[in-house]
């Protein structure tokens, strides 16, 4: 149902094989997700700075996500940030 939603309305998906691996991959990314939020473990935010073009004069300051996961080490965000907004968890990340 997500695989069809993101190719826009109105339209349908023909499920295959490959899909249900990235179920499962999803599902594990979100149950293992829900646990690092609530045990408060892990997720963390990195402050990099930006910089003027010149690159000498500091603006400002982004602010990073990270997930150190226990098993797999440091995951990249856009493993887990697609995730977290399409299972409603993307305000806990943010808090």
């Amino acid at each position: 149902l997500y695989e069809a939603k993101k190719n826009g309305r109105g339209r349908h998906q023909v499920f295959a094989g490959d899909m249900d691996d990235l179920l499962l991959r999803k599902r594990t990314v979100e149950t293992e997700l829900r646990k690092a939020l609530d045990g408060g473990s892990g997720i963390r935010l990195a402050y990099q700075p930006v910089f003027a073009a010149n690159g000498k004069t500091i603006l400002g300051a982004e602010a990073l996500i990270r997930w150190g996961h226990d098993v797999h080490g440091a995951l990249p965000a856009a493993q887990f940030i697609a995730i977290a907004e399409e299972r409603g968890m993307i305000g806990q990340l943010g808090a």
